[in-house]
């Protein structure tokens, strides 16, 4: 849902991914699976790249600060 964006002060970032979130139950709801599906896909790439970049250590906060792993 994007709750750990805004965590780390990435507003926009977490947003953005509220706002998939948000589509993807709005989508079902309506009966609607086709674009339901594409929303959950793109959710699930989205959260593939964002956890790659939080384990190698890619990750930046709001205040421009590296998210390290300890």
């Amino acid at each position: 849902m994007g709750i750990h964006h805004f965590y780390l002060g990435n507003i926009l970032h977490g947003i953005l991914d509220l706002a998939m979130f948000v589509l993807f139950i709005v989508f079902t709801i309506q009966g609607q699976p086709l674009l339901a599906v594409a929303m959950l896909l793109a959710d699930a790439l989205h959260t593939v790249i964002v956890f790659y970049q939080l384990i190698t250590e890619q990750t930046i906060d709001g205040s421009g600060r590296q998210v390290r792993l300890k």
